[in-house]
């Protein structure tokens, strides 16, 4: 199992800059060579307007590591992003199991994202301990330094979902909570 942190970038920034930070971040591969990345139209999709910056698997950096944008600039639509449609899921009253009120809350948290322009994905083993935390506390890491070092000084801002909870954060919001995780 592994913990999944995505994070939603508004700016215009260059997405390689994004990439070339986070992936200092990540670590180096253990037997010292360059990491290994995917860079071009993203892989596993249908769309030829969709291209990512990922780092190869099996190198043994602390996160993968995916970086997606749009090659026309054009931004993401946000719910559309996560495939959720215009309107909220229908729920049936009558449904024996009840109202997925966690789902619809969860759908109303993404419509506040708006649209955005680069969107990263940071996935660890839920195994992964140092002397700062578990893989929340990492991911907190990365999230931080990503806004106060790269993003703030720009004026830029980002949200990120915490995956434990389903939370959609702005910013540094909830940051202490995912790095409790």
């Amino acid at each position: 199992m592994t913990l999944n942190t995505a994070i939603l970038i508004h700016s215009d920034i260059n997405p390689k800059e994004v990439y070339d930070f986070l992936n200092n971040l990540v670590g180096k591969r253990e037997d010292g060579l360059p990491t290994v990345v995917h860079a071009g139209v993203a892989q596993y999709s249908n769309d030829p307007n969709l291209y990512e910056y990922t780092n190869e698997l099996g190198q043994g950096l602390l996160a993968i590591l995916e970086v997606k944008y749009h090659g026309d600039g054009t931004p993401f639509k946000g719910v559309d992003y996560f495939g959720y449609t215009e309107e909220p899921p229908v729920i049936d009253p009558d449904d024996p199991y009840g109202s997925d009120d966690e789902e619809d809350s969860y759908y109303a948290s993404l419509r506040t994202i708006g649209d955005f322009n680069i969107a990263v994905s940071l996935d660890t083993g839920y195994a992964y301990m140092d002397e700062f935390g578990g893989c929340g506390a990492l991911h907190a890491r990365f999230i931080t330094a990503l806004y106060n070092e790269l993003l703030l000084t720009r004026g830029d801002s980002l949200h990120w979902i915490n995956e434990f909870t389903g939370d959609v954060n702005e910013n540094l919001e909830g940051i202490e909570e995912l790095n409790r995780d």
